[in-house]
């Protein structure tokens, strides 16, 4: 689990705190890296790295570093996204040609080898559910829509993950 809180002292309540599953955490990863969101950081020591350095070239690169280092969101291990990370991470998105995906959700979740998942049905019981069923990807758009909203309340101050 990763408990995600806004670095604000006056930003309180609800709205300060963001919490994702591995699996939610995981889907945010290559979403982000589709839209050039990430950079290839794996330690502090390394520093920033360009898109494509390891990856080959990024389909669309609109910031000289994208935003922010995968190793700082890939543990709850307490390290602070700061605002310029936040930043140019968001200029990456929303520099991105409006109507194109960088991958269709349904490719996504293919690609990943899996075509059920375990899940909630409407009644709370545990069920199982194809990973292309409408449901499970309107749940993941609105989990990408809410971290969206997210870094966009944290542009200002940065956030810390747990």
């Amino acid at each position: 689990m990763f408990d995600i809180a806004i670095v604000d002292a006056a930003l309180d309540g609800d709205a300060a705190w963001f919490s994702v599953n591995n699996s939610g955490m995981w889907f945010l990863h290559y979403r982000m890296r589709d839209y050039g969101m990430l950079n290839d950081a794996v330690s502090a020591d390394e520093g920033p790295i360009r898109p494509g350095d390891r990856m080959g070239p990024a389909p669309w690169d609109p910031s000289p570093i994208a935003g922010i280092p995968t190793f700082k969101i890939s543990y709850n291990d307490g390290e602070t996204v700061t605002p310029d990370e936040i930043e140019t991470a968001l200029i990456a998105y929303d520099s991105w040609p409006k109507g194109i995906l960088p991958q269709s959700l349904e490719s996504y979740l293919i690609s990943r080898g899996e075509d059920m998942v375990t899940t909630l049905d409407d009644e709370g019981n545990l069920c199982r559910m194809s990973v292309l069923d409408e449901r499970h990807l309107a749940g993941l758009e609105n989990l990408w829509q809410s971290w969206l909203e997210y870094l966009r309340l944290a542009r200002d101050s940065g956030f810390r993950v747990f």
